[in-house]
């Protein structure tokens, strides 16, 4: 059940590997909303004899960690204007400041004073991230788990320019799907060097246990979007996108219909049609890419037509690119990293959804690393799907529905390239259980 605040606890393990990352050795330790104080009991198991204070909207003061030298909390809410400004004014700084915080509308947005986060600041994780810049002593560190779409989304621009300007190092660390009991948000373990600049950005791959790339960006590129989302567009490469028009509750009135459960029979990314006679339905035939519209793994839903047509259900996305981009996006859309980019350019956290919009000016195409996994299929690396297909024409145009408005593709809006374009390094964290 999703709580109401937004909150959602940290496990025991990624609370230790985000402490973990810490260089700077602390002294002082602030947690700002420590739910059941899993951050501060990390960083006391790491670091004997802190100081530790710590915030929490719940009036349950969380049990001391053990081995701390003294241990102060209080209950407030972080996100009310004048308990903020209090704590703000109140020249505490602390050599680590630790968060979790909920992620979710900021509720007290307009009881606050302006900040330097501007709007961002309606939404809670960026409005305790901005208090956490006031909090940090000059040499400093801010340990933080975040959305994954801060790594890289156009709207987040300002917030990684004002963190980049507080910083001389900020490394991120991809969190898997799952993570967190109760949600499929995406998230990252943030950490930030509180010094002068230029800042350098370093993001850690959450897989890739047994192989270590490493490369950075400076922070100006980071904050514009060059990292991950350098490359061009879909669009800037000429690709069209179209939806297809077909209920998926009427599949069955159209024959031939290609659907997302006929995704998972294709080797190879590769699909074969007979040649169902479309009539004034969306067709996919030759050389056209198919995407999956929704669902929980949408962005592992990449194939291409090997020969033949279809009409598609509308639940299915087909690109069309000019023939001398189409092999290259089709390879980068089922890489590591294009999965990554299909997976945060989509909204929703249940059945998840990519708008035909986000698609195109969301997702740029980088180089390829690997391709991803391959679904079992019973042979060959291309399905023929003509058993599934049949050669049948819709029973009557007057049965054909009418196309569904693009407007009906709204939701959350999700950004950016998967973090592991910047860095590729060793490490994995498990998933397992302070509050999101």
């Amino acid at each position: 059940m999703r709580d109401e605040l937004g909150r959602y606890y940290t496990p025991e393990d990624v609370a230790r590997t985000l402490v973990g990352m810490v260089r700077r050795i602390p002294r002082t330790v602030v947690d700002l909303g420590c739910g059941q104080g899993a951050l501060m009991k990390a960083a006391a198991a790491r670091w004997s004899g802190l100081e530790i204070s710590s915030f929490d909207v719940d009036n349950v003061e969380p049990t001391a960690p053990e081995g701390c030298a003294s241990h102060e909390h209080r209950q407030c809410d972080l996100l009310e204007g004048d308990c903020r400004a209090e704590l703000a004014c109140s020249g505490r700084k602390a050599e680590l400041v630790l968060l979790n915080p909920p992620f979710g509308v900021n509720r007290h947005y307009q009881s606050q004073a302006p900040g330097s986060f501007g709007a961002a600041a309606r939404r809670a994780e960026y409005s305790f991230l901005e208090l956490a810049t006031m909090l940090a002593a000059t040499s400093g560190t801010i340990a933080a788990i975040l959305p994954a779409t801060f790594v890289s989304s156009a709207r987040l621009a300002k917030v990684r320019g004002e963190l980049a300007g507080h910083c001389a190092n900020i490394t991120f660390k991809g969190l898997p799907s799952r993570t967190f009991s109760g949600t499929e948000a995406n998230a990252v373990l943030v950490i930030a060097e509180v010094g002068e600049g230029p800042a350098e950005v370093t993001i850690l791959d959450e897989d890739d246990a047994d192989v270590a790339k490493s490369c950075s960006v400076m922070a100006d590129e980071w904050i514009d979007g060059v990292g991950p989302m350098s490359g061009r567009t879909l669009r800037a490469l000429g690709a069209t996108v179209s939806r297809g028009r077909i209920p998926s509750n009427r599949t069955a009135d159209f024959p031939g219909t290609f659907h997302t459960s006929h995704f998972a029979n294709a080797a190879g990314g590769r699909v074969a049609f007979g040649s169902t006679e479309p009539g004034d339905q969306v067709a996919a035939s030759a050389g056209d890419i198919l995407i999956a519209r929704v669902g929980r793994r949408l962005e592992e839903n990449v194939v291409m037509v090997e020969h033949g047509t279809a009409p598609l259900s509308d639940c299915v996305l087909r690109l069309r690119f000019p023939a001398e981009h189409r092999d290259t996006a089709f390879a980068f859309l089922r890489s590591r990293e294009g999965a990554a980019q299909l997976r945060n350019a989509s909204g929703g956290l249940a059945a998840r959804h990519l708008p035909m919009t986000h698609l195109l000016d969301r997702v740029r195409i980088c180089a390829v690393e690997e391709t991803v996994v391959d679904r079992p299929a019973s042979s060959g690396d291309t399905v023929d799907c003509r058993r599934d297909f049949a050669a049948h024409a819709p029973k009557t145009t007057s049965n054909s529905p009418a196309p569904s408005p693009d407007g009906a593709e709204g939701g959350p809006h999700t950004t950016g390239g998967g973090a592991g374009h910047f860095v590729r390094e060793s490490g994995h964290v498990e998933p397992a259980r302070d509050a999101a």
